[in-house]
């Protein structure tokens, strides 16, 4: 220890021993004096403290109720919202949500920085009461008034989508269709929206949902194919209705097949088809009579189709094989083919002319 300090120590006890000051009573001093720095301590604080209340202002009362206050038939399936904030710039504010059928309300949601509040799916016919507590970041807190709605006393699902276009199982829709259907809700006041499916299974994907309208445009389809489709209605407190699924048909590009020849004699072989610009076609062919192979054609006009099959060459010399045919735009054809004589086979050919029709036959080299 520091001879200095125990001198200075030794010299203080004398002093209060000769003095005639007691141990206790110096120390009740010792004690009481450090008591009064305390309190003296703790009152700064509590004045500064009440200085900094004094500059900081409490949150906005929560106003602006949505449900309203006193609102009636609401959905049950409603989200509250509410205004807040608070008028000190830089303050942040947080919500405690009070919530029952009764004034004397529950905690259901605390410290949550948003204005709403989603109380998930109600019962009809009840009275619902709710209240916001609002917090800042210094504790400072302000409560909103209690606030009362009622839920609707019952609520019927929307209509079943009916009389859809095209019609159920219609076909040679158009590509460009558009699609329609019947909806609605039979509660007046209600708002219906629509989801549609649509594609070419039974089971058709999503393709639009929460549509206000009962049409649709799917835009280009394609051809020769078999469409299905649905529509699910659903009312603004939640419940729905699934319309049944519907089909129809886009034209299928290629006819009927048709035989373009009737001679039963013998085979067919080797069709060959040409067409002018205006839709006019010529189809040529080699078919065994019994005898020999000869050759034949057959021509088809848009609006009036196949006509009948006739034989364009009668040289019975030989037989006759592999024609080929070429149109101009305007309609008129040259088909030619090898043909025997007997000995060889030479080459032939045939004109068509639009309004005079096939002519004679013409060995067309001479080698």
């Amino acid at each position: 220890m520091n001879k200095k300090l125990l001198v200075s120590i030794t010299i203080l006890l004398g002093f209060f021993y000769f003095t005639d000051f007691s141990y206790s009573r110096f120390n009740i001093g010792i004690i009481g004096a450090i008591k009064n720095k305390g309190n003296e301590l703790s009152n700064k604080v509590e004045k500064k403290r009440e200085e900094i209340l004094t500059l900081n202002n409490p949150p906005n009362i929560p106003s602006n109720p949505i449900p309203a206050n006193g609102a009636t038939d609401q959905s049950v399936n409603v989200d509250l919202s509410w205004t807040g904030g608070d008028p000190d710039i830089g303050d942040t504010v947080t919500y405690n949500i009070y919530f029952g059928t009764s004034t004397n309300l529950s905690l259901v949601s605390g410290d949550q920085t948003i204005t709403t509040y989603d109380p998930g799916t109600l019962f009809f016919s009840n009275s619902y009461y709710w209240k916001v507590v609002a917090k800042d970041n210094h504790g400072v807190s302000t409560s909103g008034p209690v606030w009362r709605f009622e839920t609707l006393i019952s609520n019927n699902p929307p209509n079943i989508p009916s009389n859809p276009i095209p019609a159920n199982g219609a076909t040679d829709q158009s590509v460009n269709v558009d699609l329609s259907w019947i909806g609605g809700d039979p509660d007046i006041g209600d708002t219906v929206t629509y989801d549609i499916y649509f594609g070419i299974s039974t089971n058709p994907p999503l393709v639009y949902f929460n549509q206000s309208t009962t049409g649709y445009g799917m835009g280009s389809l394609s051809y020769s194919n078999i469409y299905y489709w649905k529509v699910i209605a659903k009312d603004n407190h939640g419940a729905f209705t699934i319309g049944p699924v519907w089909r129809f048909e886009t034209p299928n590009l290629w006819g009927t097949a048709q035989l373009i020849e009737t001679d039963n004699a013998g085979n067919a072989y080797r069709p060959q088809v040409a067409i002018d610009s205006s839709g006019n076609a010529i189809a040529v062919w080699y078919q065994w009579d019994g005898t020999r192979d000869n050759i034949w054609s057959n021509r088809y006009v848009p609006g009036t189709g196949w006509g009948t099959a006739r034989l364009i060459e009668t040289n019975n010399a030989g037989d006759a094989y592999g024609p080929q045919i070429a149109i101009d735009s305007n309609g008129n054809a040259i088909v030619v083919w090898y043909q025997s004589d007997g000995t060889r086979y030479n080459i032939w050919s045939n004109r068509y002319e639009p309004g005079t029709g096939w002519g004679a036959a013409q060995l067309i080299e001479t080698d």
